[in-house]
């Protein structure tokens, strides 16, 4: 039903054990936790981006069925302060999702409300379950 563009392991892990030896930020290509849930009526989606501002994110249907949202973290240096580690990414991130054609993209809606970010993707009437009545 979904797609999904993951982060690499190897590059978090690399990063974790350079023991904050390094003053540069982690930056590299990553991806905020993700769930999905579904029922009878929609399928949401609610990302996980502390820190984040609304107007930090992007959310974009190019076409093909496809849900893009995407936005960046920036580093912020402070004069006279010794990181002692720094495990947060920062950067850009970009995720994309495959949408079902159940999903009526005219009336996705999407909120961000202390840094999650949650999309709804309702359902058309017709892929709702129905009962048809025998006659």
């Amino acid at each position: 039903m979904f797609s999904l563009e993951l982060w690499n392991p190897n590059e978090i892990f690399r990063n974790l054990l350079e023991d904050g030896k390094s003053e540069a930020p982690l930056v590299s290509t990553w991806a905020p936790s993700t769930d999905v849930a579904e029922n009878e009526n929609e399928i949401k989606l609610s990302l996980d981006l502390p820190g984040f501002k609304k107007d930090d994110l992007k959310i974009d249907l190019p076409g093909n069925n496809t849900l893009m949202i995407s936005g960046e973290r920036k580093f912020e240096k402070t004069e006279g302060v010794k990181m002692h580690r720094k495990e947060r990414f920062y950067g850009n991130f970009a995720r994309s999702f495959s949408l079902p054609s159940s999903v009526n993209a005219a009336a996705i809606s999407a909120k961000f409300e202390d840094g999650v970010l949650e999309i709804k993707l309702p359902k058309r009437e017709t892929a709702k379950a129905r009962k048809i009545e025998v006659q």
